[in-house]
């Protein structure tokens, strides 16, 4: 039996969340909540330190805050714990990695992260709210989630904690503590765009489960968790992947080591706030949740485009650093980016819009009456925009390398069409059971869809190339492309299967932004094609109250 949690973090919702227009079914996420990341649930009043004759002295934009249930110096002390366990732990990979000659990988180095970040918002996040990282908590306050007041303080935990893990990390690793500082390996330019992007991600989603009662707070952990592993499988060889001031500025101050340390000290909280900005502005207000309230087309369609474009991004940006650091994603670490993609926006956007995040799913739900047909033209416009805009934003970052994100059939194209088409089918059939289903668990429908895609992608091929480990294949397969923006004649992409793409717009973007349309049409045709053929087939099969009925008088 499920332990009932404490008074004191849940705060219980009136009633059951009603449908969401464009959401098919009932809403992806309904349930009690438990608080796990922020101050409060709700934001804190609005300041009212002005009126139009001047200063109002009974109030303070600092001190006017509902009384806190924790003590400050609790808070402290989780903050500090918190920050230590995951400082040290997140460092202690890369180290590992350095001293035994690659024995963690970038997959272990992005998976010790992941979970100590998990691990650590389960233990301490119902004290403190577990920001563990200074960006997070200036995000928290712009927003009023948390008392300015006490930010000071937590910084304070945080950079303390921080120094202690780096000087413990010396003397545990001397003399390899060098490895687990977090350094450009390119242009000071690159990693600053990669810090700030994977810290706007971070936040999106951080702000999604802790502040919005329609999310899967239950879920925060291992949202957060699986947001951290996927962001430093993208930025980690680029930028190292630290998301958070004190990730760096600790193992930096014991090695003496402070090469681009500006960069991590600013980017991620220029990328926070505007995360957290961006899902103020697409999530839905509290009128809106009513059912003579549609939500705003602007609020479904925000949602649709910051959460196709993360996918696409990160699912590419895999891709290519596969391409240009030798290998270092592999295949598990490609599929895995993807699946992890997908599953933290859906937990941070399926509350919103659906999480359709693919024009495929989305003329399926229209197709069996999920989604008024008068929406879909907006959903396709987000879904496009979101990833011609990746697209050039990925160009931007990793040129000359964007070939390597660019889904291409390396067989021959009714192999690539079939394998889009049954992947695209086994997409759908299990979304369609999670969304439209009120028996289903919807509560797991990102963990459950994001599952499917790496699952999928581990199938039918990853998108990077490596080209020292295939050579015969690479021979027979891997076709030579011209890249006209670089200085090298031809590169030589490697792309097993069909690239796992299951969405036209993840093809897109990305084939826009490097000029490259081989094999293009498979990607529109065979998407659609397969999730509409597998709604159809879960439809065919779900049980219906009848059946229900018959079950229950059959036992």
């Amino acid at each position: 039996m499920e332990r009932a949690p404490e008074p004191e973090n849940v705060t219980p919702a009136a009633s059951p969340a009603p449908t969401t227009p464009g959401t098919p079914g009932a809403p992806l996420f309904s349930s009690i909540r438990v608080d796990s990341l922020s101050y409060e649930r709700k934001s804190l009043p609005h300041c009212k330190c002005f009126f139009p004759g001047g200063w109002t002295p009974n109030h303070s934009c600092f001190t006017d805050f509902p009384t806190p249930t924790v003590s400050l110096t609790r808070k402290l002390g989780a903050e500090f714990v918190g920050t230590l366990i995951l400082i040290f732990f997140a460092t202690a990979a890369p180290i590992v990695n350095e001293k035994y000659n690659g024995a963690e990988t970038l997959i272990g180095n992005a998976g010790c992260a992941g979970l100590a970040v998990m691990i650590v918002i389960l233990a301490t996040g119902h004290i403190s709210g577990a920001h563990l990282n200074p960006a997070v908590t200036i995000g928290f306050a712009s927003f009023r989630h948390f008392p300015w007041v006490q930010v000071p303080a937590y910084i304070a935990a945080q950079v303390s904690a921080s120094m202690c893990a780096g000087f413990l990390l010396k003397a545990v690793f001397h003399p390899f503590l060098h490895g687990g500082v977090t350094v450009p390996s390119g242009p000071f330019w690159q990693s600053f765009m990669l810090e700030f992007i994977i810290s706007f991600n971070l936040m999106f989603v951080v702000t999604a489960v802790a502040t919005d009662t329609r999310a899967v707070g239950e879920l925060a952990g291992i949202a957060v968790g699986a947001t951290v592993m996927l962001n430093i499988l993208v930025a980690g060889p680029g930028s190292g992947g630290s998301m958070n001031p004190v990730r760096t500025l600790g193992p930096a101050i014991a090695t003496g080591n402070y090469s681009g340390i500006w960069i991590y000290l600013i980017a991620p909280p220029i990328g926070t706030v505007l995360g957290a900005a961006t899902y103020t502005t697409v999530r839905l207000r509290d009128d809106e949740v009513e059912p003579s309230r549609p939500p705003r087309k602007f609020t479904q369609a925000g949602a649709e485009f910051v959460g196709t474009f993360v996918i696409i991004f990160a699912a590419a940006a895999a891709s290519i650093v596969n391409e240009k650091y030798g290998g270092a994603e592999t295949l598990i670490g490609g599929a895995g980016a993807s699946g992890l993609a997908v599953m933290v926006m859906v937990v941070a956007t399926g509350h919103i819009s659906g999480a359709h995040l693919n024009p495929a799913v989305t003329l399926s739900f229209a197709t069996f009456g999920h989604l008024p047909w008068a929406q879909v033209p907006a959903y396709f416009g987000a879904q496009v925009t979101a990833s011609i805009s990746a697209g050039f934003l990925l160009k931007g970052v990793y040129h000359p390398f964007l070939h390597g994100g660019v889904t291409v059939p390396s067989v021959s194209y009714w192999q690539a069409f079939l394998l889009e088409l049954l992947i695209s089918f086994n997409l759908m059939f299990v979304i369609t059971a999670i969304v439209t289903d009120n028996r289903a668990p919807r509560q797991m429908a990102g963990i459950a869809v994001g599952t499917t895609v790496m699952v999928n992608i581990l199938i039918a091929g990853f998108v990077a190339s490596a080209l020292h480990l295939l050579p015969d294949y690479n021979s027979i397969f891997c076709p030579k492309i011209r890249d006209r923006d670089s200085e090298y004649q031809s590169v030589n992409i490697c792309r097993p299967g069909s690239g796992g793409s299951m969405n036209p717009v993840r093809t897109l973007g990305p084939a826009i932004a490097a000029r490259n349309f081989k094999g293009i049409w498979i990607y529109m045709i065979a998407p659609p094609i397969g999730t509409i053929v597998g709604a159809a087939a879960y439809t065919a099969v779900r049980l219906y109250n009848d059946d229900d009925q018959v079950d229950l008088r059959r036992r």
